[in-house]
């Protein structure tokens, strides 16, 4: 799994890379090395971490992505694939700024994409034996209103639908009847406009502060962790890529709705990065929390995406 997941990692990066240079070979050139060269920063820096170690084979498989990512950009530029997005069909057509909203989304509930089918998988499936969560369905619910706001009326909204049964058919995931509940009553409430009404810019940090401060229990002082993502050295990697993927996917609903109500950059990006500041402080001082920067690095990568998207299309 681990091998798998260094090689689906760069392949993101390998075709931007190609797509940023806009040349055929020199690009691809360009998109592998930058993948190889990337790859071998991080694995060197490794060797100074009592954590981690760095190793050929993370290298050899991050360059394989990168080569992945970058193939497959340029066969998809030259058969017009990418023409997908602005297609005769205006139902299949996607918002430039809803699309990070989107991949995150995908990321937070089909990570990491790899299928595990068996038979008892397969009853506990048609058994819906996962435990109801009043928390997942409010999560969904939320998070499908905004997407549904932000990406407005498009066959991607069933894509994003159809991940959340797929789960119990993915490693490391389980159907869960309480997050299909919350994503369809959240497509119903953006559908006729009352999610609007409620105003997500004023809710959304709501639901983030929640986040941050439950389990709302005092316990004694935790030491706070500088380094970002240091709890994935902690806890178990298949139960951490949700908990982060799914907090990247608030940041970027959270500033969206602010840049939608004509939020300056400074105040859109400043709000969560200060209510995640406090709430990690206030963190060293609550129940089964790790308190760390992790929640300020991803607001700014939210920012940055967000930013990215806006110049690129504005």
């Amino acid at each position: 799994m681990d091998a798998v997941l260094n090689v689906l990692f760069y392949v993101p990066l390998g075709a931007a890379g190609l797509l940023c240079a806009r040349r055929r070979w020199l690009g691809w050139i360009f998109a592998v090395a930058s993948g190889c060269s990337l790859s071998g920063v991080i694995e060197w820096v490794q060797l100074w971490s009592a954590q981690r170690y760095g190793t050929y084979t993370d290298l050899l498989a991050n360059s394989a992505g990168a080569m992945a990512g970058a193939t497959l950009a340029d066969l998809a530029s030259r058969r017009g694939w990418f023409g997908l997005w602005h297609g005769p069909d205006p139902r299949w057509r996607i918002r430039p700024a809803a699309a990070p909203l989107l991949g995150a989304w995908m990321l937070w509930h089909t990570f990491p994409f790899i299928p595990s089918i068996s038979l008892p998988r397969l009853t506990g499936v048609v058994d819906l034996a996962t435990p109801w969560s009043w928390l997942t369905m409010a999560e969904c619910l939320m998070g499908f209103a905004m997407l549904r706001l932000a990406m407005g009326r498009t066959y991607w909204l069933w894509v994003a639908f159809a991940a959340l049964p797929a789960q119990g058919l993915l490693m490391d995931r389980s159907l869960s009847p309480a997050a299909l509940a919350g994503a369809a009553i959240g497509w119903v409430v953006a559908a006729r406009g009352l999610w609007a009404r409620v105003r997500p810019e004023l809710l959304l940090p709501v639901w983030l502060a929640v986040e941050e401060l439950r389990p709302f229990r005092l316990a004694p002082n935790h030491a706070f962790a500088w380094i970002p993502f240091s709890a994935w050295y902690e806890a178990p990697p298949g139960s951490y890529y949700a908990v982060v993927f799914g907090k990247l996917f608030l940041y970027l609903a959270m500033i969206w709705s602010l840049r939608r109500r004509g939020s300056a950059w400074v105040t859109a990006v400043a709000v969560p990065v200060l209510i995640a500041a406090v709430g990690e402080w206030a963190q060293q001082y609550l129940e089964a929390r790790t308190p760390d920067s992790t929640e300020v690095v991803l607001a700014l990568a939210a920012a940055a995406l967000l930013m990215i998207f806006e110049e690129r299309h504005s």
